[in-house]
């Protein structure tokens, strides 16, 4: 079985479902979807449950060509490093002759029959299992010297003051209820007194969909976002992704802050306070019905949290 043939063949059917209502071939399962502002669709051979490759269509816009060039050099520098996770080998990436899409990825797995993406695993087993492992994982990124990689990495981005102040106010609009605890945001964790700043190696955008579990290894994928920054920023947008999905769940949901505090036990509480509050902000901007109003007050409650205990 060709691999790569299949997987260009499930790129050009993605397209058409998306644009023509067709259907795409039935050679392999579809596991999972993704549609945010980029696709991400992961396949398995018929009959199983663990991902062998994963497709990444990049719509077009400012930051998609640099994104897109990047991954395949990142991730053969992080896997010849010997560090405590795996990264998918690239085994495609192309540039689209296309209006909205400006490219795609394609990554290849060799997980076994047990792996399951973190977004799967219930939350006593990911805080038992899975936390130590992910934060071992973390940790390995932030202590590789920024000189090693081969290439220029700029800083990560982050919102402005004023991109902040604007986003904070769409809430206030968007959800009268939550202004007390908005506007307790914008006065204790915006104008909270910065702690020392960190230019270590980050992820940039870690989320739920970007790890999957083959115990006791770990795959770790979607490394276009790579850069520098600080290390509890990467914290605060992994716990922002897992912590929105248990925001109908409080107590769950306490559970995994509490364990995210015992694990990374040099948290910076401004700066994962903030990168939450961004979070917050940027997803609201990009996706209009995103996040619920019971997700922004658990999001924003947290911050709060983490800055004032």
């Amino acid at each position: 079985m060709d691999i790569t043939a299949d997987a260009l063949q499930e790129v050009q059917g993605i397209i058409a479902t998306l644009e023509c209502g067709e259907q795409p071939s039935k050679s392999w399962s579809i596991l999972s979807r993704v549609f945010h502002q980029n696709i991400v669709v992961a396949f398995a051979k018929p009959g199983e449950a663990n991902p062998q490759f994963v497709v990444k269509l990049f719509r077009r816009n400012a930051s998609s060509r640099q994104r897109l060039t990047r991954e395949a050099p990142v991730s053969a520098f992080l896997a010849s490093h010997g560090l405590p996770f795996r990264v998918p080998q690239v085994i495609a990436h192309s540039h689209l002759d296309h209006p909205n899409w400006e490219g795609y990825i394609i990554r290849q797995f060799a997980a076994g029959s047990s792996a399951s993406m973190l977004i799967d695993i219930d939350i006593d087993k990911f805080i038992g299992e899975s936390l130590p492992i992910l934060a071992a994982a973390f940790s390995s990124i932030w202590s590789l010297p920024v000189s090693a990689f081969p290439a220029t990495l700029g800083k990560l981005a982050e919102l402005s003051y004023a991109d902040r102040i604007s986003g904070l106010k769409n809430l206030r609009s968007s959800f009268p209820s939550l202004k007390q605890i908005i506007d307790e945001v914008e006065s204790k964790v915006l104008f909270c007194p910065s702690e020392p700043s960190m230019t270590s190696l980050c992820h940039g955008d870690p989320s739920g969909h970007e790890f999957i579990f083959d115990l006791p290894s770990l795959w770790w994928i979607d490394w276009e976002t790579l850069g520098m920054g600080c290390p509890s920023a990467d914290v605060g947008r992994l716990l922002h992704s897992l912590g929105a999905r248990l925001a109908g769940k409080p107590e769950q949901a306490k559970m995994l802050v509490k364990a995210f505090q015992q694990v990374f036990n040099d948290l910076k509480a401004t700066q994962c306070a903030r990168a939450m509050v961004d979070r917050t902000i940027a997803i609201r901007l990009l996706l209009p019905n995103e996040p619920s109003d019971v997700q922004i007050e658990w999001s924003l409650k947290t911050a709060l949290e983490l800055v004032t205990r």
